[in-house]
């Protein structure tokens, strides 16, 4: 609820001023003054603090975009290069955990397609990594009763939506660049769809929720994926099933800058270090770490999720105890950004049985219907996919988004189950009990991350886009949340947006040394 008497106005700016005071927070005004980048001190980026040995860059977070950063420096000759990571293994938000006594991904579990225009994709491949193709015309939706809704019925709507999609993604590419809408109405306008029925409602969640965890009404249409060009030639979607973990790839680029992925302590990559405070300058980045230690790089690489820059911005008795703090306050165009850019919900809930409870009869992906509710999103059914370590193992995963995925990380995981019981006693029609192993994605209670991935929402214009990526100072900004072209929120992206960062970093240090 937003107020604006006058007397709020008064009081409130000193109470927010006092607590962010409290909490090592500079509040930003609104003026070029304090939006600009601090020059450097005579004592340098850190005062007169003492410091370790000054580094030539310094990577914040080795997941995928950290690792490809590191990787495309040393390629390039920059070799004094440190990462810090909070947690205590690389990957990010590629991770594996155990599932009874298996390992399953909790985390990014695919590589998307149009493979032609990915170069993720031939690095991936490059490292081996075991995956199979999703099988997504294996899918049947069922009516609220239980009852399969049969293929006369629904492969019109499916027809219908595709169409409309292509329709929609050519409209993103033709309106004017201040010109924005969300894909919802874009929808409309475009390609004549409106799902109003339980199973148009569904099949739109099992094309757009299920890639963007959020309702078609909050995407923008300027940044869907190619993965919905009309005409893209397709390939198919890689579902990562490797026992070593999708994170190899991370460990693989990390190996190529010539940095090892060991839990041994390394001067180059520092696992269990949390960045509390960044104070950047024209002439560096000042880093100190929840242990109180400070050090000083030429140039910093901030990899932080969206949720944590966000989290950063807060003041007051809202800003959590373990956020980051960045001084000087970033321009104001880059704080509107920040604080614009969304934050979605992807919760992945696997689950295990030691008996059967769907076979390989039962199709890939089945996918419920509600006149009341939105839920599941969909059942993966991972006995019916061959060529895995998970085949024939009585594992499903299922995907929520949105509210009741935020429900799902915040209810206990006996209370998971039982709803897991419920929805697929209603789907075979008779009783199933509760999965014997559950494991639940909690992205958005983990200080590192605060949520699954970014959204751009409907409201974002090109100079969001360009304020959000800007550096300040000397301090970079890289991760899927950065990536240009419709491939934010995929692991690609992060990759994308860590080479481009990498390009903008060399050009400046050239430009440094010409004395520019």
């Amino acid at each position: 609820m937003r107020r604006h008497r006058r007397s709020v106005c008064a009081t409130g700016v000193a109470a927010l001023a006092a607590a962010a005071a409290a909490a090592g927070v500079v509040v930003a005004a609104v003026s070029d003054a304090v939006a600009a980048t601090a020059d450097a001190s005579s004592a340098g980026p850190c005062g007169d603090a003492p410091v370790a040995p000054r580094h030539r860059v310094a990577v914040l977070g080795a997941g995928v975009a950290g690792a490809t950063v590191a990787r495309g420096l040393a390629a390039a000759g920059v070799k004094d290069v440190v990462i810090l990571e909070g947690g205590a293994a690389v990957g990010g938000r590629l991770r594996q955990v155990p599932l009874g006594n298996v390992s399953v991904e909790i985390g990014a579990n695919w590589m998307q397609g149009y493979k032609d225009e990915n170069s993720f994709s031939d690095y991936v491949s490059s490292v081996g990594l075991q995956g199979v193709p999703t099988e997504y015309d294996s899918v049947t939706l069922f009516r609220a009763d239980g009852s399969p809704i049969p293929d006369e019925e629904a492969d019109p709507l499916w027809v219908a939506f595709d169409i409309a999609l292509g329709a929609t993604y050519n409209l993103s590419a033709a309106l004017p660049p201040n010109r924005t809408m969300d894909v919802a109405a874009a929808l409309l306008a475009a390609g004549g769809w409106e799902a109003t029925s339980p199973a148009a409602i569904a099949i739109e969640r099992f094309g757009l929720d299920f890639e963007y965890a959020v309702p078609a009404s909050q995407i923008s249409v300027r940044d869907l994926s190619p993965i919905y060009a009309p005409g893209t030639v397709e390939s198919d979607e890689f579902f990562v099933t490797d026992t070593r973990g999708f994170a190899v790839v991370v460990q693989s680029l990390l190996a190529d800058a010539g940095i090892s992925d060991s839990s041994i302590p390394s001067a180059r990559l520092r696992l269990n270090t949390t960045v509390m405070d960044l104070h950047y300058t024209s002439s560096g980045v000042c880093i100190t770490t929840a242990g109180g230690e400070k050090m000083v790089a030429d140039y910093a690489v901030s990899t932080f999720s969206v949720g944590v820059l966000q989290a950063a911005m807060m003041v007051g008795p809202t800003r959590p105890a373990e956020a980051l703090s960045i001084t000087p306050p970033l321009p104001m165009d880059k704080q509107l950004a920040i604080a614009q850019m969304k934050l979605a919900d992807y919760v992945k809930v696997w689950a295990m049985w030691d008996e059967p409870v769907l076979t390989s009869d039962d199709g890939e992906f089945l996918v419920p219907t509600s006149c009341t509710e939105d839920r599941w999103v969909a059942v993966h059914n991972l006995n019916a996919v061959e060529g895995t370590p998970l085949s024939g193992l009585n594992v499903m995963l299922l995907t929520a988004t949105s509210s009741y995925g935020r429900a799902i990380g915040c209810q206990p995981l006996s209370v998971t189950a039982e709803q897991i019981g419920e929805v697929l006693s209603n789907l075979k029609g008779y009783d199933v009990p509760p999965p014997r192993h559950v494991v639940v994605g909690r992205w958005r209670e983990e200080p590192r991350f605060r949520g699954s991935y970014s959204v751009v929402p409907p409201g974002w214009r090109d100079e969001e886009r360009v304020a959000f990526n800007e550096p300040a100072g000397r301090l970079y900004f890289a991760g899927e949340a950065h990536a240009e072209g419709g491939v934010n929120g995929y692991v690609q992206g992060a990759w994308n947006s860590g080479l481009k960062t990498v390009t903008e970093m060399l050009a400046a240090m050239e430009a440094e040394k010409e004395g520019k």
